[in-house]
């Protein structure tokens, strides 16, 4: 057996503290103070493992990315006098720097707990996937629980939304939307019309359906890379069953459809891996195309006229944003999202990353943006897929379903949205940055 791949028989016991951490994020999210509770607990890791190093380009580029949001946020309130938008830009901001305290934290726990454990036949890359596996593992059950919750209670009451008021309720009617949406947790919510009839949209560790769409099949991902690598092949099917399942009662159209063509594309490496080119083109392609239907509103609207309102309303904001950017500072944007027009029901530059970042905090800061999301991604998808190691051939198709699914939906969502769901995605990320090198230092 090659040292780089678990038996199918020898499977390390992963610690408890995956759990701990899956159970904490349910609990901050049913409280709504996730937005309060990540960061300390990132906080509380960094100063027990701080010690711990090892390199990474998001070390550099987050905090990057952050001054240049925060630069932009000051100088773009100030100078237009919109001292009501400087709360939205803050909490962003927040969001960013609590997601990657979190993740860096976790990254370091578990080499730190590496090393503890002693175990040097087996390489960081391994016990890595072991931990992120089993925390995709936990997710994955605790989502299928809420959903049972959700299921049984819409059957019986046939309520069309299950809200659990948390702890700030008492901002429900808040001119902030911020504070609106913290005052309660949704477990689901009728959204999608089929004819006469409005099926429950489920939530899964955020505040919005698609937002836990993302962590969903993040999660899954790396809980199916984890039983593939370990030779447990009915695990790995469940998983992959459990995942779209969950994925397809958000009612996410961009995370079912990326998710359905990258599943087709990964049996298909995992069973017969030949090449490296055509993963990499296909990850390219599938951005290109994307970005087309992105700018090409009549192709999506003839696509989604099932919903036809919420392409349009979309589309509607991607115009304004537009605009909005022509007429603004391009170098650093303008600081926030404008939310002037009330004919559009959000803010200018939502529901899309790459607008947000324009509108916010102009070419630089998309220019950062771009780097950490998709251009890193992509060059650590390529260092993973092109090294001759047993390990690297297991999980590098995996790697790529999860960079095809997270860049396509950055392309219609904005990243910083959402804490719980940016930590699923940085702790990914930082781990696929690792899985292109057996040591860290």
């Amino acid at each position: 057996m090659n040292s780089l791949t678990l038996s199918a028989t020898a499977h390390p016991t992963p610690s408890a503290d995956e759990k701990r951490w899956v159970i904490l994020a349910l609990v901050a999210l049913a409280l709504g103070l996730e937005y309060f509770v990540i960061p300390i607990a990132g906080l509380t890791l960094l100063y027990r493992y701080g010690s711990v190093r090892y390199g990474s380009a998001y070390s550099i580029g987050i905090p990057a990315l952050v001054s240049v949001l925060f630069l932009a946020m000051s100088i773009g309130v100030i100078r237009d006098d919109a001292l009501n938008r400087a709360p939205s830009s803050l909490y962003s901001i927040g969001i960013i720097v609590g997601a990657m305290v979190f993740s860096s934290g976790a990254i370091r726990k578990w080499y730190q707990r590496y090393e503890d454990d002693g175990r040097p036949n087996d390489d960081f890359r391994i016990y890595l996937l072991e931990k992120v596996g089993s925390l995709g593992v936990q997710i994955i059950k605790s989502s299928c629980i809420l959903f049972l919750v959700g299921a049984v209670y819409f059957l019986v009451t046939r309520e069309p939304v299950l809200r659990i008021p948390t702890l700030l309720m008492s901002f429900s009617d808040s001119a902030t939307e911020t504070l609106r949406y913290l005052a309660s947790t949704r477990i689901y919510r009728s959204d999608w019309g089929f004819g006469s009839f409005a099926a429950p949209r489920f939530i899964y560790f955020a505040r919005w359906d698609t937002a836990g769409a993302i962590i969903v099949a993040l999660a899954g991902n790396f809980a199916a890379a984890y039983y593939w690598n370990s030779g447990r092949r009915k695990h790995f099917a469940l998983t992959e069953l459990a995942t779209l399942f969950l994925i397809c009662t958000t009612l996410s159209r961009t995370v079912i459809a990326i998710q359905l063509a990258t599943t087709v594309l990964l049996l298909i490496f995992i069973i017969r891996t030949k090449t490296v080119v055509l993963v990499v083109a296909a990850y390219f392609i599938c951005l290109g195309t994307l970005a087309a239907i992105a700018i090409n509103s009549d192709l999506v609207e003839s696509a989604s006229s099932f919903r036809q309102y919420s392409t349009n309303d979309r589309f509607d904001l991607y115009e304004a944003a537009f605009s909005q950017f022509s007429e603004s500072e391009p170098l650093l944007g303008v600081g926030y999202k404008p939310k002037e027009s009330t004919e559009l029901e959000y803010a200018v530059g939502s529901h899309s990353m790459i607008l947000s970042y324009l509108i916010r905090s102009g070419f630089v800061g998309t220019f950062l943006a771009v780097l950490m999301f998709w251009l890193i991604p992509a060059f650590n998808l390529t260092r993973c897929a092109v090294r001759g190691d047993a390990f690297s051939k297991t999980v590098w198709p995996f790697v790529a379903r999860g960079l095809l699914v997270l860049s396509g939906w950055t392309m219609f969502q904005e990243i910083d949205t959402s804490i719980l769901t940016l930590t699923a995605i940085m702790i990914f990320l930082l781990s696929v940055d690792l899985f292109g090198r057996p040591k860290i230092s």
